[in-house]
């Protein structure tokens, strides 16, 4: 009699999973393997998982997670994903696209200072994350790693020129750069780890990776991702600036109130063009539409990440329009542009 109270009450567990709709909690990207973990309750019953318009291919179902392989870029590579059972359809989650462009300029000087020449080196990463998941728990940050897409190497102009394609951050090797680091979700912040590079292959002959450590740097909302940031290191005999000029655009930023689901493409990047009026001191930015956009809203951000000024703009028709900066103290900031076509980010000065 006990044994079959508890096979009864197996099979009433059995069914009541197989009754309930499927709810994803969030979202996980293992880049190295290029799989998407999906976490939540399922079912045992597999089903679908779709993200946009494309079918992802399942390699594993249980209960609670369901991991896919997931393409490293184009079609499928982000945005809405949804799970589908026999009984029913899920939530929808967003898996974002980062992309971050970290330019780095080295410049020595001797004890007084006097700056005598330097070079530069960037980065190109890449990497997808559920920026929409939030937890109740103290702990808001949670790990990533660059994709495959992500390469650097040294500016150009520098005495080495080669492009340093990504490795998987436990096999580093040589000409390879890896680079993992938090996003801390509550604060909206991006904490890189460190970047290693190895340039073996280029004349150098070392054990050990060439470390760089990035400062944290901020995103918004809208996709936006902008910092600027200077550090000077002095010692008796030498003293050296490092300068980060860090830019990038977030596809499928999570928040519903963000017009922007895409970034402009290559081919619609240049639909506005800028210029300038600072006759008289009015600040005036230019802006001239190559075609109708329709209501165009334009925030402008200092270097410091912070919304100076945001207007709305109704470009209708081809010509010039104005954005007037008048009365803000910078120098350099970021002009987002957004349309419905998407969006465009231009580095300015004003």
């Amino acid at each position: 009699m006990k044994a079959l109270c508890s096979l009864l009450l197996m099979l009433l567990c059995v069914e009541f999973v197989r009754a309930q709709a499927p709810v994803i909690d969030y979202l996980q990207v293992d880049e190295a393997k290029s799989q998407l973990w999906v976490i939540g309750k399922f079912g045992v019953d597999s089903g679908s998982v779709t993200i946009e318009d494309t079918t992802l291919g399942i390699v594993s179902w249980s209960d609670t997670m369901i991991v896919c392989g997931l393409p490293d870029s184009g079609r499928g590579a982000g945005g809405t994903i949804s799970v589908q059972t026999t009984q029913g359809k899920s939530n929808q989650r967003i898996l974002s696209i980062f992309n971050v462009l970290i330019n780095r300029w080295y410049e020595a000087g001797d004890s007084h200072s006097r700056w005598l020449g330097g070079f530069g080196l960037f980065w190109n990463l890449h990497w997808r994350f559920d920026i929409g998941f939030q937890t109740n728990g103290a702990d808001t940050e949670y790990l990533f790693e660059v994709g495959k897409s992500s390469f650097g190497g040294p500016q150009p102009g520098s005495m080495l020129r080669a492009l340093i394609p990504w490795t998987d951050s436990s096999s580093i090797k040589d000409s390879s750069l890896s680079c993992f680091g938090t996003m801390d979700i509550k604060s909206s912040l991006i904490k890189f780890k460190t970047i290693s590079m190895r340039w073996t292959s280029f004349g150098y002959h070392d054990d050990d990776s060439f470390r760089y450590t990035i400062p944290p740097i901020t995103f918004d909302s809208s996709g936006t991702i902008f910092s600027l940031s200077d550090s000077i290191i002095k010692t008796p005999y030498y003293s050296e600036k490092i300068t980060d000029n860090v830019s990038g655009y977030i596809l499928f930023p999570p928040s519903p109130k963000s017009s922007v689901s895409q970034h402009l493409n290559e081919s619609n990047a240049d639909l506005i063009k800028i210029s300038y009026d600072f006759s008289s001191g009015n600040q005036t930015i230019g802006l001239e539409a190559l075609k109708p956009l329709g209501e165009v809203t334009a925030s402008l951000f200092g270097i410091d990440g912070r919304l100076l000024r945001k207007a709305s703009i109704n470009m209708a028709e081809p010509g010039f329009y104005e954005f007037d900066a008048s009365g803000i103290d910078h120098q350099i900031g970021l002009l987002l542009l957004q349309s419905e076509l998407g969006c465009s980010t231009k580095k300015i000065l004003f």
